[in-house]
């Protein structure tokens, strides 16, 4: 949020939902959540937008994080999620190994999920991120095929995500 504040950028989180429950990695997601914003606020211009939006629907989760930035070149797009990967020309002057978006691919993956961008240059990007609704069988912590018969249903022994309805900065 200070990073956001200081090139006074628009936090917009959206929801359909008061709640989703469902089993994940809570520090994954979290490093997926926070890359993914540290991106969208680094690639950002002063004065941009930066929305967040989670909804559910097919037993999947769905995350988008979405700005108004510089975009992604069309011809770079499917790299950008291979390690050390960076997008050269009109980003040169930001910091960055490249590894970012190879960690959110990664963790994403290992939730069974999907990650996606769509991107125009010089009006932003946006990443969708799905993943399947997971509940806990067992106290071991193994995470069995999810039951659930539609989005509305509520898994037990699982952790929430919650955004908050609305935070501009």
């Amino acid at each position: 949020m200070p990073y956001a504040r200081q090139k006074q950028l628009t936090l917009l989180f959206d929801t359909q939902h008061e709640e989703i429950i469902t089993a994940v990695d809570m520090e994954k997601l979290e490093r997926v959540i926070l890359n993914l914003l540290s991106n969208a606020i680094k690639f950002t211009g002063r004065g941009g937008q930066i929305k967040v939006k989670i909804h559910s629907m097919d037993s999947k989760v769905h995350i988008s994080v979405k700005d108004n930035g510089i975009g992604i070149p069309q011809d770079k797009q499917k790299e950008i999620f291979e390690r050390f990967q960076r997008v050269s020309g009109n980003t040169t002057e930001y910091e960055g190994s490249g590894i970012g978006l190879s960690l959110v691919k990664s963790f994403v993956d290992l939730h069974q999920g999907t990650i996606c961008v769509t991107s125009e240059e010089n009006h932003g990007s946006e990443f969708i991120i799905s993943l399947p609704l997971r509940r806990l069988e067992t106290h071991e912590d193994k995470l069995e095929e999810p039951l659930v018969s539609d989005h509305h249903s509520k898994i037990a022994e699982a952790i929430n995500i919650e955004f908050s309805s609305s935070i501009a900065s």
